[in-house]
């Protein structure tokens, strides 16, 4: 009777079956029993990895590292299935967060202060954001179904809140909405499209009603002003007080109000005017004719243009004269001390001053200087370092791409800094003030750290692994566990060579070796050597 058969000539369910047996017999084989911390343990990594402790309340297990990784501890938990799903929970911090195809799919659950204060947050891109808050006496949420359905409650009451099937249906009650239409403060709305709607604060009118749109609708301004319009936005008619206007849009309109200011268009978008003064009295005037006439005349500041033969432009602070622009421009600021002349608009600038310089031929090279920021390149954006000094911390950027970048920040407060170097396709090494440091070897891609990419995607680079940690122990890791090293902060080593066949741990002065899991083990330390198989404790 054959026990074991592989080959193509036996059965497909012979096959399954015996390959299964070995498996497991190979399990079996190289499990590990620690009956005095009640765990078991199994070590074929990368293939194959399982730590438990009953007595610690942990496990581990690690399947076709880096595809498969769950692990336990108190009050900590983390399952993933990279790069498909991460699913991790930490109870001391009241957080739990679930990834899908990150960023694809998130999930994050958190506790805020109290116990029954919680907020949720589910987002599926592009379709999908859901975000709640529960408490006792609030309860705020809010769902998007881009790009028909949105609704959200904004307060303790049922009613403050809105509902939106778009663009069918809107309703609203004392709400701010963000998206798909913005408004500043709380707002109501009420609108059955394309039959009937009453709208608060919409395209800068206080209040918009329409019958039938886009037959008849009417604003009303909080300055008193009425418009209606007629298969809008064709005719409309404006009047109440001292306002009065009239539009055929795109032909003709215009608007005014008596003694203060007169302003309309003609050929839409091609012409415009607009004569009268700003509040405190200053003129406000302007006349164009795209593109060939701008005027504009706003308070002290003044633009002129005859497009393409000259144009002026002057505020308070600076002057601007050009001649066939892009071709030539000159600038005088007086506010920061600086002169400054383009030709073809961005591609050379000279610009001279006290705190302010610059001088760039783009993209081949180039310098800018002010009090705060410094740039320097070559090629654009190919060779680049700027600088940014603020009141509470500094930045330093140096690029080589897609070669090299190096990142530094410094906070002011305290003088602590943080440096990322990466090179392409050699490392990732973030330092910090403190001396902890960390580098990725073969690392082929720079990504600013996060909690879900570190879950989903960041082990699948992480080939060859070293650090520093602040009290000044050290570390190096190789495919997380096929070789490890540890000294602690007092010299000791810890050192585990971990594979299929022979596994290396050095602890001290002890050092044990085995041999295909439990069958062969020898145990060195100052008292000699020892043998033993099967982990049975017995040897020579």
């Amino acid at each position: 009777m054959t026990l074991l058969c592989l080959q193509p000539h036996c059965g497909p369910v012979i096959q399954v079956r015996n390959t299964l047996l070995l498996i497991g017999g190979a399990l079996c084989l190289l499990a590990t029993p620690t009956h005095a911390r009640a765990a078991w343990n199994i070590d074929l990594f990368p293939l194959l990895r399982h730590e438990s402790s009953e007595e610690e309340d942990r496990s581990e297990l690690d399947l076709l590292w880096p595809l498969v990784e769950w692990s336990h501890e108190p009050r900590h938990t983390l399952r993933t299935i990279r790069p498909l799903m991460a699913w991790e929970e930490n109870e001391d911090e009241g957080w739990r967060e679930l990834d899908i195809l990150w960023p694809l799919v998130h999930f994050r659950r958190d506790r805020i202060g109290e116990p029954d204060r919680e907020r949720w947050h589910l987002r599926i891109l592009p379709v999908l954001n859901w975000k709640r808050h529960a408490s006792p006496n609030l309860a705020p949420w809010r769902l998007t179904l881009f790009p028909l359905w949105y609704a959200g409650q904004t307060g303790p009451d049922p009613d403050q809140g809105y509902r939106i099937l778009f663009p069918l249906w809107w309703r609203a009650q004392d709400t701010r909405l963000f998206f798909p239409i913005f408004w500043s403060s709380p707002r109501s709305f009420h609108a059955l499209f394309p039959l009937w709607g009453e709208f608060e604060d919409l395209w800068g009118r206080d209040e918009v009603r329409f019958v039938l749109f886009p037959l008849w609708s009417r604003s009303r301004r909080e300055s008193g002003a009425i418009t209606d319009t007629v298969l809008w936005p064709f005719f409309a008619w404006t009047r109440g007080g001292p306002f009065h206007g009239l539009r055929a849009w795109p032909l003709f309109g215009t608007s005014r109000e008596e003694g203060k200011w007169l302003e309309g268009f003609f050929l839409w978008p091609l012409g415009h005017f607009r004569r009268g003064e700003l509040p405190d009295g200053r003129p406000n005037n302007l006349t164009f004719f795209l593109p060939f006439r701008l005027r504009w005349e706003i308070g002290d500041t003044r633009l002129n243009v005859r497009w393409p033969l000259w144009g002026t432009y002057h505020t308070p602070g600076h002057d601007t004269w050009t001649v066939a622009w892009p071709l030539w421009m000159h600038t005088v600021n007086r506010r920061h001390r600086w002169v400054e002349d383009r030709a073809l608009w961005f591609i050379f600038r000279w610009r001279r001053g006290e705190t302010h310089r610059a001088l760039e031929l783009m993209p081949l090279a180039g310098r800018r200087e002010t009090p705060t920021r410094r740039l320097r390149y070559l090629l654009f954006p190919i060779a680049t370092h700027w600088e940014r000094h603020g009141e509470e911390r500094s930045r330093d950027v140096r690029a080589l791409l897609p070669l090299f970048i190096r990142s530094m920040t410094t906070e002011h407060s305290d003088e602590s800094w943080r440096r990322t170097t990466w090179v392409f396709p050699l490392f990732l090494r973030r330092e910090r003030s403190d001396g902890s440091r960390e580098t990725h070897w073969l690392f082929p891609l720079f990504i600013t750290r996060s909690g879900p990419y570190e879950r989903s995607w960041g082990a699948l680079f992480r080939f060859v692994e070293s650090g520093r940690r602040e009290d000044g122990s050290h570390w190096l890791r190789v495919f997380r566990r096929v070789y490890r090293r540890e000294v602690d902060a007092d010299g000791t080593l810890h050192s585990d060579y971990n594979g299929l066949i022979l596994r290396r741990i050095r602890e001290g002065s002890e050092v044990r070796t085995s041999l295909f899991g439990p069958l062969v083990l020898r145990t060195s330390d100052l008292d000699g050597t020892r043998w033993s198989w099967f982990n049975s404790g017995e040897g020579h």
